[in-house]
């Protein structure tokens, strides 16, 4: 359950992590698209005599300003919605938020606000550099593109080194975290230099005879530095996008997976060797078909592996530092348990009185470096007793029925005092009584297993409720603005459109050729956002989050299908304004 609140709570690190990634998208597209569209008033501030960096500054105190008004709105809009919603929060989740306006919080807010649109506005006002004055003689707009020189390219890694290092520091998993930022500033040059490949490689084909494939070409040829920018930022966009719904549906898995339904009510502790058929003859009797295992049990301490103290040289940091830490609960087994796959070594098929065999289990083995022959020797009752490791097991302690990380071998440990333990699952639960069960056995010690399962499903169901609408919400906005960089692409297509109008292309041919432009941009960009979103997750979810990775289709499908219809749809609602545009307005340069 601690791992797994852990992994929930680097979940929502990354869940912030892509908002902010997508936020930062958002903000270069869309500034690169007012820019584009606000050409002629730049030219006009220029021919007043500003320069480049004072035009550029202007814009900066303007957005800056508006950066933080939109960022304090934001801080106090979110603290009146959650006190809109304490209600049913209590109600729902049991949870009460103190509400409160916090500097701290929003100078927090502010901090990585600040750092994000420095990182992603730069390179759009950069392109300031590029409108000249000449533009109002000739009463047209030049085509945008990034341009990228050291100086800029410095002070973005500057910023974006800032930004990681104090998202970092402040996580749970910092070095996870760098992790994930690191692999999609890798992919983002990948998509960068994959564009400007793809896009040469498609203008070398010649013997293209569809005219609107090969217009949709030559658009991405002629636009080819901002089509780069954009076959990027949808790269990046879309990878996070998949990775974001591949990562929920693990961890929604995991919720799910956490708490088993074939869990046992009670476990019983401290029944005696002669209390052990009374005790099973009383459960009968309860409910005869409860379903009961009895197993006998020791307490041991470690004391050495392979002739060391245990704690010479295992770190506290180490995962399975509990092992040797305390007393263990160790039992035997003629067969290995249905839940304890040996997957590795032998059992002890021919077991012997006079020598102690040992079974581990596999994880904990792993993590302290133990092989198959090495020895271990355990003080039980006063007494040093050395065995060897002869098999490793598979233990999955989340099915909460009796499970041990140490097993003897049963004609040897037979022979060493001990009591037994006890789980039970009852047919109906609510009609059990145990009074007369311990005014037979008063020296037994039991516990409701089923209270805490019954809390904890409840816990892990609302946190599985939240990931769903959290990481839900995030895809949604992030096709949205993954939309819009093809929406800044059909706005610099006016006077195309309007030439092609002209020309006598019908409405039909020119949306041909913007789905075939989106067809062009998106089997690439899709294809390669599978590989990485796959790589990524699977990574995260082995390495990191230490759970079993789990892939289904439908996610990655549905996410692809939502983003080429909305892909679509953005081209076709960006441009049906300009399609419907008198061609007489051309002539009259308008």
């Amino acid at each position: 359950l601690q791992r797994t609140i852990e992994n929930f709570i680097y979940f929502l690190t990354i869940v912030s992590a892509s908002a902010i990634l997508i936020s930062g998208i958002g903000l270069n597209n869309s500034l690169f698209s007012f820019l584009s569209s606000n050409q002629m008033k730049i030219a006009i501030l220029k021919s007043l005599g500003l320069s480049s960096k004072n035009v550029k500054a202007l814009y900066y105190i303007q957005m800056l300003t508006i950066l933080f008004f939109c960022s304090l709105i934001s801080y106090i809009f979110g603290l009146f919605l959650i006190s809109l919603c304490d209600n049913i929060l209590a109600n729902f989740l049991k949870i009460r938020l103190k509400v409160e306006f916090k500097i701290f919080e929003f100078l927090v807010i502010q901090f990585f606000s600040m750092i994000i649109f420095l990182i992603f506005a730069k390179p759009a006002l950069d392109t300031i550099d590029r409108i000249k004055v000449r533009n109002l003689f000739r009463n047209s707009n030049s085509n945008l593109s990034f341009n990228y020189n050291r100086k800029s390219l410095s002070e973005i890694v500057i910023f974006l080194l800032i930004f990681i290092s104090a998202f970092c520091i402040t996580n749970v998993k910092p070095i996870q975290t760098a992790f994930f930022f690191l692999f999609f500033l890798v992919i983002g040059c990948f998509y960068y230099y994959l564009s400007k490949f793809y896009i040469l490689i498609l203008d070398k084909i010649k013997n293209i005879h569809n005219l609107s494939l090969k217009m949709g070409i030559k658009n991405l040829y002629n636009y080819q530095n901002l089509n780069s920018m954009i076959i990027m930022t949808m790269g990046v966009g879309v990878t996070t996008l998949l990775f974001l719904g591949v990562l929920s549906s693990n961890i929604n898995k995991e919720l799910h997976s956490s708490i088993p339904r074939d869990a046992p009510d009670y476990f019983f502790l401290g029944i005696q060797k002669d209390e052990k058929n009374l005790f099973s003859k009383q459960i009968y009797e309860i409910d005869n078909q409860a379903k009961q295992q009895i197993v006998p049990i020791i307490a041991a301490r470690i004391e050495a592996i392979n002739d060391r103290p245990p704690k010479e040289f295992i770190n506290k940091n180490n995962e399975s530092f509990w092992f040797v830490d305390g007393e263990r609960r160790i039992s035997w087994f003629k067969v290995p348990p249905s839940n304890n796959q040996v997957i590795e070594g032998e059992w002890w098929n021919f077991d012997e009185k006079k020598k102690l065999k040992l079974s581990l289990d596999f994880k904990v083995a792993k993590d302290l470096n133990l092989k198959i022959g090495d020895s271990m020797r355990f003080n039980i009752y006063g007494n040093s007793v050395s065995g060897v490791i002869t098999n490793f097991r598979k233990v999955d302690y989340k099915d909460l029925n009796i499970n041990f990380a140490i097993l003897f071998n049963p004609k040897y440990a037979s022979n060493i005092p001990h009591e037994f333990m006890s789980t039970i699952k009852f047919k109906n639960e609510e009609r059990v009584n145990l009074s007369e069960l311990l005014n037979q056995l008063p020296n037994i010690t039991y516990i409701k297993l089923s209270d805490y399962i019954n809390k904890t499903k409840n816990f892990l169901n609302k946190m599985f409720i939240i990931s769903i609408f959290l990481s839900g919400f995030v895809v949604a906005i992030g096709l949205v603005v993954v939309s819009n960089a093809m929406s800044v692409m059909g706005n610099l297509k006016v006077y195309q459109n309007l030439v092609f109008r002209l020309l006598g292309y019908e409405r039909i041919g020119i949306i041909k050729l913007l789905l075939f432009e989106s067809l062009i941009i998106f089997v690439p960009v899709i294809c390669f956002s599978m590989f990485f979103a796959l790589v990524l997750s699977y990574i995260l979810i082995t390495d990191f989050f230490n759970i079993e990775w789990y892939f289904s289709f439908k996610i990655p499908f549905l996410i692809s299908g939502l983003f080429l219809i909305i892909l679509v749809l953005t081209l076709l609602i960006s441009n049906r304004k300009y399609l419907n545009l008198n061609i007489y307005s051309l002539l009259r340069n308008e």
